[in-house]
C-alpha cells in the first residue's frame, strides 16, 4: 500500500483529501460570508435589545459588529 492511498477501510480517507488537495481557494468566501452572516444577526439582535445603559448605542453596535465577524470567519475557518 502506497502513501496516500485509501484502503476503503474505517477511518480511510480519500486520495484526494489525503493528498492535501481540500479546494483551499474556495474556502476563503464560505469563511468570509460565515462572519458576515454572524455579524448581521448579531447586531440585529443587539440594536432591537439595546437600552443606552450607558453605552453609546454606535460604539456597543461595532464592538458587537468586530466580535462577531471575528467569531464567524474564525469558528468557520478552523472547522474544517
Amino acid at each position: 500500500m502506497s502513501v496516500g492511498r485509501s484502503n476503503g477501510g474505517p477511518g480511510s480517507r480519500p486520495d484526494a483529501y489525503a493528498a492535501g488537495a481540500t479546494g483551499a481557494g474556495m474556502g476563503f468566501s464560505k469563511h468570509l460570508v460565515n462572519g458576515i452572516i454572524s455579524t448581521v444577526i448579531s447586531v440585529a439582535i443587539t440594536a432591537y435589545g439595546a437600552d443606552g445603559d450607558g453605552w453609546s448605542t454606535e460604539e456597543l453596535l461595532l464592538s458587537v459588529a468586530v466580535s462577531a465577524f471575528l467569531s464567524g470567519f474564525f469558528t468557520s475557518y478552523f472547522a474544517e
